[in-house]
Parts: C-alpha cells; structure tokens; sequence
C-alpha cells in the first residue's frame, strides 16, 4: 500500500462547490477489489448533518464543512434585445 494525497469534490447546482483534502491509501491492483462497493469515509461524512426521513422514504444530506468552499455565482441579467 502507498498513500497519496486526494480531493473530493462535491457541488450543490446553483450554490457552492465544496472540497475536502485528505489522505487515502492505495492498495496494490487486484481484480477482486473490482467486486467491491465504493465507500465515502467518515472523515467526510462526519462533517455533514445527515436527515433520515422514514415517512418520505429520503436519506438526504447538508454539508456542515469543508476544506474549501467556492460558491457558484448566479448568471447575469438577462441582457435586453438590442435593435
């Protein structure tokens, strides 16, 4: 196994992109981790509320913090037909 530095990288349309920097181990290739589910760690999870809504039938998350936030400006005014 080596370890590397990564970033995930989420983003909520029209509001933020929000990023997280960490480290993760790599294990050496096998064709058996193929057959394997991908899992997100608690490192980030831990940072967002998470809402269980049993009645609704929703699992839905709101992101608390991140490394970094960038928030996604709205787009311009529509500009008016010019002649």
């Amino acid at each position: 196994m080596f370890q590397e530095v990564a970033a995930v990288i989420f983003a909520e349309p029209t509001v933020a992109v929000y990023v997280y920097v960490l480290k993760v181990l790599v294990a050496p290739f096998s064709p058996e981790y193929l057959q394997l589910p991908s899992l997100l760690g608690r490192d980030i999870i831990d940072r967002w509320r998470m809402i269980c809504d049993k009645t609704r039938g929703e699992l839905s998350f709101e992101i608390v913090t991140a490394d970094m936030t960038v928030p996604i400006p709205a787009p311009p005014a529509a500009r008016a037909a010019g002649p």
